[in-house]
């Protein structure tokens, strides 16, 4: 917390407003990604008895935050992220050997987080775009979010016409 307080000053003193990383998300308050790549490989006890403490700490400290889920390893971990109120949504990042972050297999996790209050938010890697839109559909809107790398800026506005409800 120490460098990002200080980080913090300096943004403050910027005629830019907001705070992002490198999650590409934008906000006007002050927030950062957390993650524990390692909880993919211990136990829930483990994670309550070492990870719980320094991230509920930090995580408060902060004011708000985005948990950064890497793998799905990291899903056995889910309820303790959730009981977490400053957490305000849940980065998740599948593997190379799991279907993609977009796909309808991840539609449990992401409506118990929806559930719990709290957003979801992906990186879409692959151009299918019929299936981020079906998952949408599946999906509060106010508690999704993604981020897609599409070839044009006629392909975003199409993409944009779709998703309005």
């Amino acid at each position: 917390m120490i460098y990002f307080n200080e980080l913090k000053k300096l943004f403050d003193q910027s005629p830019q407003k907001g705070y992002n990383t490198w999650m590409h998300l934008w906000s006007e308050n002050p927030w950062y990604p957390l993650q524990c790549d390692i909880s993919n490989m211990i136990s829930p006890a483990m994670y309550e008895e070492f990870v719980m403490p320094r991230l509920t700490r930090t995580a408060r400290e902060l004011g708000q935050a985005v948990y950064h889920l890497d793998g799905p390893g990291e899903w056995q971990h889910l309820d303790y992220i959730l009981s977490i109120p400053e957490i305000k949504a849940i980065q998740y990042q599948s593997v190379d050997t799991d279907p993609p972050n977009e796909a309808s297999h991840w539609l449990p996790y992401y409506r118990r987080i929806a559930e719990a209050g709290k957003g979801v938010f992906f990186y879409v890697y692959t151009q299918d775009i019929e299936q981020v839109y079906k998952l949408s559909q599946e999906m509060p809107a106010e508690k999704l979010a993604f981020h897609m790398w599409l070839p044009s800026k006629e392909d975003a506005q199409a993409l944009l016409k779709r998703f309005k409800r």
